[in-house]
């Protein structure tokens, strides 16, 4: 499955987090299960840490979690954004889960 991010809304975050770009997310069938490994690509953020403006990036096709079947399905997102932006960390992890409480009936991957 391909599709086009509409927007990334960023909440209860511990620094102002705005999305510049939210790029395209891909979820790549696991074979023998109903689970899938997400990539995304194109995705471009800033963030304020410290007074600082960052920006963040994440390049083309990165992995960046797991698509878990289930009733609920949920999916683990953990990627590695880079910067290049002066006196920002060159690299920094957001860990974030999401329980999907819609549609209600168990949600997975098919092979395609």
């Amino acid at each position: 499955m391909f599709a086009t991010i509409e927007g990334l809304t960023w909440e209860n975050c511990s620094f102002t987090t705005k999305t510049i770009t939210p790029g395209f997310l891909e979820i790549h069938h696991i074979a023998g299960t109903d689970n899938g490994t997400m990539t995304m690509s194109s995705t471009e953020v800033t963030t304020v840490l410290f007074g600082i403006s960052c920006i963040y990036k994440i390049g083309t096709g990165w992995d960046i979690g797991t698509f878990t079947e289930g009733k609920p399905a949920t999916m683990d997102y953990a990627p590695i954004w880079t910067s290049t932006s002066f006196g920002c960390p060159s690299s920094i992890r957001w860990t974030i889960s999401y329980l999907f409480e819609k549609p209600t009936g168990t949600l997975g991957v098919a092979a395609s």
